[in-house]
C-alpha cells in the first residue's frame, strides 16, 4: 500500500533552528558561501572576533558601521552579508542582491575585544508574512565577507530556519 506523507506546522524540520558557520575568515576581503537548500528565512548573524584587526571603525551600540555619530572607534574587522538570488521568471537570469552589514565583530568598545562574540539581527522588523527574519528562496546564494583588515580573523554564524511547508528533504 502507498502512503504519502504530508508535512504540517508541527513537523520538527520547520521549527527547529539551523546554522551555518563560515569557518575562519582571515585576513582581507575573504568570503565563505551558503547556497540555501530551501525556502528560508534568515535570522541573524553572530560573529566571533578571533583576532583583532588594526583598521579602525566607528560603530553604533549595535556594532554597525556608521559614517558619523558613532560611539566608540575600535580596532576591529567588519563582517557583511550578502544574498544573491535569481529574480527571473524567464531562462535568462536576472540576479539581485541585497547587503546586511558591515557590522564590527568584538563589540562596540575600544578596543575591541577578541574572544567576544556579536549577534546582529538581520532583520529587526516583522519580515515576510509577520514572521521575522529576511526570507531566501531555495537555490540562493549567502555570502559572508570579511572587510580589509589583513591582520584580524574572525567566524561567523548564520541563524536560519526553514520557510513553513518549505519541500526539502529531512
Amino acid at each position: 500500500m502507498a502512503f504519502k506523507i504530508y508535512p504540517t506546522y508541527s513537523d520538527a524540520n520547520y521549527y527547529t533552528r539551523d546554522s551555518y558557520n563560515s569557518g575562519i575568515l582571515s585576513g582581507s576581503t575573504q568570503t565563505s558561501k551558503y547556497v540555501a537548500y530551501c525556502n528560508q528565512f534568515l535570522y541573524g548573524l553572530t560573529a566571533y572576533l578571533d583576532t583583532i584587526g588594526t583598521s579602525t571603525y566607528t560603530c553604533n551600540v549595535g556594532g554597525t558601521v556608521v559614517a558619523s555619530g558613532g560611539t566608540a572607534t575600535t580596532s576591529s574587522q567588519t563582517i557583511s552579508v550578502y544574498v544573491v538570488t535569481n529574480t527571473s521568471t524567464t531562462t535568462t537570469a536576472a540576479l539581485s542582491t541585497a547587503t546586511y552589514g558591515p557590522y564590527v565583530p568584538g563589540g562596540s568598545v575600544s578596543p575591541a575585544q577578541a574572544g567576544l562574540a556579536n549577534v546582529f539581527p538581520l532583520n529587526t522588523n516583522t519580515g515576510t508574512g509577520q514572521l521575522g527574519g529576511v526570507y531566501v528562496p531555495q537555490g540562493a546564494e549567502v555570502y559572508f565577507q570579511s572587510g580589509t583588515d589583513a591582520t584580524a580573523k574572525i567566524t561567523a554564524t548564520l541563524d536560519f530556519i526553514p520557510a513553513p511547508l518549505a519541500p526539502f528533504v529531512a
